[in-house]
């Protein structure tokens, strides 16, 4: 392996799967890396610092807990992660440790909220970004979460309060992993927002997650923004693509701000997601906008616009 090649922490991330601010926490609490610096005091890092990152990562995706992998050697985590991979999905001991992990740091998350704690949540949340990769953390932790709040506080059993609290710390926490991903100012832009009538904006944030993530310049606008108010600023931020989260049904006034943007934004691309998009398809489609269901198609198609 060559160890004369030196990569940013931006480009390690990319090649590794790990997220910058991810391996900024493990270097800082588990010491995992000693990454030389350049004149500038930027973090480069050798193929095999990359290649350890990567395999740490497999290794916490498989169900590994960080810190009591971070210790061990490159051929110590190929020989572990060839053992997990190897484990029959019918055995007990390969029932993913992860998604047991993850439910772990769920009812933590539940807990907080029913006892009015904002700074347990917050912990709880900044304690599964480090010890879970994005991929997990999003589907194993926080949408989950999203959609428990969601339901109790539906049927009774979460206070508004608790559902304001909770709302607010996970907005929050999102739009500070967005600011966490140091994307290059020449990136392309993309806008996040809930169109008009749509006051739930974490789905919208989530998509910022991802997008940053992926190396897109992200502007977060916020919810219930009339169509104009969109257009204008995909106008003058020079935006490449424009992403809208729309949670609940609205027979009228959500396929009135469809047709309104697929009018005024020509040539842009319009991803839309969320729990309730899939009920406007037809209109969707008919404007050219892209409705997207999953992260992983998120991603897919944020890489095919930027080629």
């Amino acid at each position: 392996m060559n160890n004369d090649t030196k990569y940013s922490i931006k480009t390690a991330s990319r090649l590794s799967g790990v997220s910058p601010y991810v391996i900024r926490a493990w270097e800082r609490r588990y010491n995992i890396l000693s990454p030389q610096r350049t004149e500038t005091n930027r973090r480069v890092y050798s193929d095999a610092e990359v290649e350890k990152l990567r395999l740490l990562g497999e290794a916490v995706k498989n169900g590994s807990t960080i810190s009591n992998i971070a210790s061990l050697s490159i051929e110590e985590l190929k020989r572990l992660n060839a053992r997990q991979q190897g484990k029959s999905p019918e055995s007990n001991e390969s029932r993913p440790v992860s998604a047991l992990k993850s439910g772990l740091f769920l009812q933590a998350s539940l807990k907080a909220i029913s006892s009015y704690d904002p700074s347990m949540l917050e912990s709880t949340l900044e304690k599964g970004a480090v010890d879970m990769g994005l991929d997990e953390l999003l589907n194993g932790l926080i949408i989950p979460l999203i959609h428990k709040i969601g339901e109790d506080w539906y049927n009774g059993e979460l206070r508004i309060a608790q559902e304001h609290m909770a709302s607010s710390v996970l907005a929050a926490f999102l739009k500070d992993l967005v600011l966490r991903y140091k994307v290059s100012p020449y990136a392309p832009v993309v806008l996040v927002c809930t169109p008009r009538g749509q006051m739930h904006e974490l789905g919208s944030l989530l998509a910022g997650v991802v997008a940053a993530s992926e190396g897109w310049n992200v502007v977060e606008l916020g919810p219930d923004l009339p169509a104009e108010e969109i257009v204008a600023a995909a106008k003058y931020s020079l935006s490449k693509a424009v992403c809208l989260s729309i949670v609940y049904p609205d027979e009228e006034g959500v396929p009135n701000e469809l047709q309104a943007l697929g009018k005024l934004l020509k040539g842009k691309a319009v991803i839309v997601g969320g729990r309730a998009a899939h009920l406007y398809k037809e209109i969707l489609y008919k404007e050219g906008f892209m409705l997207i269901e999953d992260f992983w198609t998120f991603r897919k198609l944020l890489s095919s616009l930027i080629k």
